[in-house]
């Protein structure tokens, strides 16, 4: 164990390597009003004890105490003074405040920035890890915590300016003084510091009961799951659920709370109780005259500054330390480093062909590989269908082919070359990918579209075409506004909102948009009724004409389209060729086969009778 010298100086260091990367935020964000918020507190202190002693000045005047020449006139001069640094005061003050609310806005932005880029750039497979989830909650719920410490350390910066300037005056009068009410302000110092930990900690210990929470209070307030919870009447075990999930953590965040509201309240009455006996000495000196009007004036009011300083300092060193350790959980994101790596250099204009070679991978926390020794090549314009049973494997090649993640061992080459040469942006441009289930956004028609092709962003003919095909004039007609109608109701209320098979449609749409070289089908018609199906079949058929293609189907329809046929089991290729090879082989591609249609005779049978 460290000694603890050794940890305050390296919670010390930890403290400066905080401040300097939270100013470095606010200097990125807007370095003129950083700046101006640092001069501002720089002035303060100034202004602070200059006003105090004009004041002395003006009472020992007024109380004849130091004879002059012209009273009168030096009054004058004296409180014209006053008012020219209460009015420089003020004038510094209020832009200060501006400045502090136009930087609070642009440093928050600047976080939403940093936090939403890393998410966004974190590798797949962290989205199933619920550490990560708890880590990037934290990061998130604390990202204000970078303000917090902004604007602490300027605080820290005018109370340790204030400090150093009244206690300077201060000693003047009497060294013992200023000493004993430092001195007087350690203990509340030291209890803050333990507290502020000891709920840190709670907090992070916390913080996966905590979402657990915050779903229950999401779920109910979440449209999709509004019928179901209705259905079910369980309205009231939601509420039980949340109810007793906050009633174990506020009691464990009260017990600290209450603990420690007793040991700051004996510890803070300790520095007024030294400012008692400072101000009875100060005023029995004026009594004997030894200390004039002004000095007691001056003295006892500062002090109240410097017991304030302190304070100011003790609370601001306080919430920068809590704060830091919120900052941690922003840090502790890059502790997740992405397996995935851009490294390659290469670009890549036109997808010919693909080849798995001896392809094993496994994924993160899993005891067994999902796939095993998995080699095949697919041809330039060729048109391949994966089929197995549900866990067999094949969405898991298609991650790989579009480096989601990368295998365990083997290789995955395009057009001879491991796909790791290429650039990422490159590789996945040339692939247009419709994942089973894939979501649609709560933003136009046309911004739906652009989603996955910026650069067609005004391509209008073309998003029409695409809404042809895949069958979507009824979402057409739900339209008023064409394109520019806004998909759910989540912000516009003449919204459109879409049934589970319009949903498949316009992502399958968009899949169709987007400019590509090869076209990957996850099961696309999975949603759809026996109409929609054909149509989008048909148009399946005369897309991919000429155009390499991936499907993954467990439907037959989708299999008589492929020209070749691989079959997965387990993480393994048991059997691939042509649909007329796997039904002569009677293997188990011909029993799936078989079994569908028996499925489709009986209802031909039953629609018969």
């Amino acid at each position: 164990m460290a000694c603890p010298k050794r940890n305050g100086v390296l919670n010390i260091k930890r403290i400066a390597e905080t401040l300097v990367w939270c100013l470095a935020i606010a200097w990125k964000a807007s370095p003129f009003y950083t700046a101006v918020r640092i001069m501002s507190e720089m002035l303060r202190p100034v202004w602070t004890v200059y006003v105090a002693l004009i004041g002395k000045s003006i009472l020992d005047i007024l109380a004849r105490e130091k004879p002059c020449d012209n009273p009168y006139r030096l009054v004058f001069i004296l409180l014209f003074s006053l008012f020219a640094v209460s009015l420089g005061n003020l004038l510094t003050s209020k832009a200060s405040q501006y400045c502090q609310v136009v930087l609070n806005d642009m440093v928050h932005n600047e976080m939403a920035t940093i936090l939403m880029s890393r998410a966004l750039e974190s590798d797949i497979e962290f989205f199933d890890n619920p550490k990560y989830y708890d880590i990037i909650t934290l990061a998130n719920r604390d990202s204000q915590a970078v303000i917090n410490v902004l604007w602490q350390m300027l605080n820290s910066i005018g109370a340790i300016a204030t400090l150093g300037i009244v206690f300077f005056t201060v000693s003047q009068n009497n060294l013992f003084y200023g000493i004993c009410m430092i001195i007087a302000a350690f203990p509340a110092s030291v209890i803050s510091a333990r507290q502020t930990k000891r709920l840190y900690r709670l907090n992070h210990a916390q913080v996966s009961e905590g979402r657990k929470m915050d779903y229950c209070q999401r779920l109910s307030m979440d449209r999709s799951y509004a019928q179901s919870l209705r259905l079910f009447d369980a309205g009231t075990i939601l509420k039980e659920k949340y109810k007793r999930i906050w009633e174990n953590l506020f009691i464990e965040r009260r017990g600290i709370l209450k603990k420690y509201a007793l040991l700051t309240t004996i510890a803070e009455c300790l520095p007024e109780f030294v400012s008692a006996v400072i101000g009875i000495d100060l005023a029995f000196d004026t009594l004997s005259g030894t200390a004039s009007i002004g000095d007691f004036s001056l003295y006892t009011g500062l002090l109240q500054q410097l017991w304030s300083s302190i304070n100011i300092l003790s609370s601001s060193v306080m919430v920068i330390y809590d704060n830091r350790l919120k900052l941690e959980n922003i840090k502790a994101l890059q502790r997740f480093q992405n397996h995935v790596m851009d490294y390659g250099t290469l670009c890549l204009t036109e997808i010919e062909t693909i080849e798995f070679d001896s392809v094993t991978f496994t994924y993160p926390g899993a005891s067994a590989p999902t796939l095993s020794d998995i080699s095949f090549f697919i041809a330039y314009k060729e048109r391949v269908a994966l089929v197995g049973l549900n866990g067999a494997g094949k969405t898991t090649l298609v991650k790989l082919l579009l480096r989601m993640y990368d295998p365990d061992c083997g290789y995955i080459r395009i057009n001879g070359i491991d796909i790791k040469e290429y650039k990422l942006s490159e590789l996945r441009r040339n692939f247009s990918v419709y994942f089973q289930s894939m979501p649609n956004f709560s933003f136009t028609l046309r911004e739906n579209f652009s989603i996955s092709d910026p650069f067609r962003y005004h391509d209008t003919e073309h998003m029409y075409t695409a809404l042809e095909k895949a069958s979507c004039q009824d979402i057409l007609c739900k339209a008023a506004k064409g394109l520019e109608t806004s998909v759910t109701k989540l912000f516009d209320s003449d919204g459109i909102e879409l049934s589970g098979g319009q949903a498949q449609k316009l992502s399958v749409a968009r899949t169709f948009f987007r400019t590509h070289s090869v076209l990957i089908l996850d099961e696309p018609s999975s949603s759809l009724d026996p109409v929609a199906e054909s149509e989008v079949l048909n148009s399946i058929k005369e897309l991919t004409a000429g155009v390499t293609t991936l499907f993954i189907s467990h439907r037959l329809s989708h299999v008589t389209i492929a020209e070749r046929i691989i079959v997965l089991e387990q993480g393994h290729i048991i059997e691939q060729g042509t649909l007329t090879d796997l039904l002569n082989l009677s293997g188990r591609f011909a029993q799936m086969f078989q079994c569908q249609k028996n499925k489709y005779e009986m209802a031909d049978v039953t629609k018969a009778g």
